[in-house]
């Protein structure tokens, strides 16, 4: 239950700090792009082991196909989603425990 909830909370907030992350960096992308490129990204963060990496290398692919951004715009809005994600991951599973 607790794994499902981490996944839905990980596209919705996901996808809503992506497209915040792309407005202020100036990256032109829509809501059902960052969406996307959401779950892309936590569907692949599945896979034990190794799949937190092939989550972040399917994300960065995902919105440089979206918007051909430059690498560093990138980086930066996948820093700042990933973080708010984890955090709110966490505090997630503290209170569920």
């Amino acid at each position: 239950m607790a794994l499902l909830l981490g996944l839905i909370i990980d596209i919705l907030v996901g996808g809503a700090v992506l497209y915040a992350a792309a407005t202020v960096v100036r990256v032109d992308l829509t809501f059902k792009e960052t969406v996307i490129a959401a779950v892309v990204a936590a569907g692949l963060a599945m896979i034990p082991v190794v799949g937190w990496l092939l989550s972040l290398i399917a994300l960065f692919y995902v919105l440089y196909h979206f918007s051909l951004a430059a690498f560093p715009n990138l980086v930066l809005m996948v820093l700042v989603s990933r973080m708010f994600v984890i955090v709110l991951n966490v505090g997630l599973a503290s209170a569920l425990s």
